[in-house]
């Protein structure tokens, strides 16, 4: 004899039930998947603190302030004996004395302001990425406005911003790098600067 077939009733209570579970379950594993996803982001913001705050500090650690004369307000540059006169727009001025690569020294001018708004860009950067994206900018603006007692050949890395002839005879010539665009203001306030 052949078996008849079963007919299965649902039950409402049993599809309601498996329905709320499937439902329980993607709600779950969304929840999990969001919770990794935020993990992950909390780790890279770690890191980045990291490798920025070490960014930072070295930033800060490479320049010197200009010497400035209390009674007149002349910013003195020591190393290449060099001053720029007091006026109303002064700003506040940092300068390096590095070797060159062939030998000789390169001496450079930069703006606190300029370097600490590309700092702040560092600070609001969202990944890594996008923070190492800042970072030519920083280290184009931080070697600053090279000053030099020699023209530059046309093809470098360099813009003329002017050049003069100083109290001492020298023609010095200031330099800004194409990458950095925030020291034109700075590199016009060179224009006045002096041999002492």
């Amino acid at each position: 004899m052949a078996k008849k077939p079963k007919n299965r009733k649902y039950n409402l209570k049993t599809i309601f039930l498996k329905l709320s579970l499937l439902v329980v379950f993607v709600v779950i594993v969304i929840l999990g998947y969001l919770k990794v996803l935020e993990y992950r982001n909390i780790r890279d913001q770690v890191s980045m603190v990291s490798i920025r705050e070490l960014i930072i500090t070295s930033v800060e650690n490479l320049k010197q302030p200009a010497v400035l004369d209390p009674k007149t307000g002349d910013a003195y540059f020591p190393p290449e004996k060099l001053y720029l006169p007091y006026s109303q727009n002064q700003i506040p001025l940092t300068y390096s004395e590095t070797d060159d690569g062939s030998g000789g020294l390169e001496f450079n001018i930069s703006n606190k302001y300029v370097i600490g708004a590309l700092k702040s860009k560092l600070y609001s950067a969202q990944n890594l990425e996008k923070m190492f994206e800042q970072v030519p900018e920083l280290q184009a603006c931080l070697r600053g406005v090279r000053v030099t007692y020699e023209k530059l050949p046309d093809e470098t890395d360099y813009n003329l911003n002017s050049s003069h002839i100083l109290n001492n005879g020298k023609t010095v010539y200031l330099y800004s790098e194409k990458v950095c665009t925030g020291l034109n203001e700075t590199a016009d306030l060179l224009k006045n600067i002096q041999s002492y």
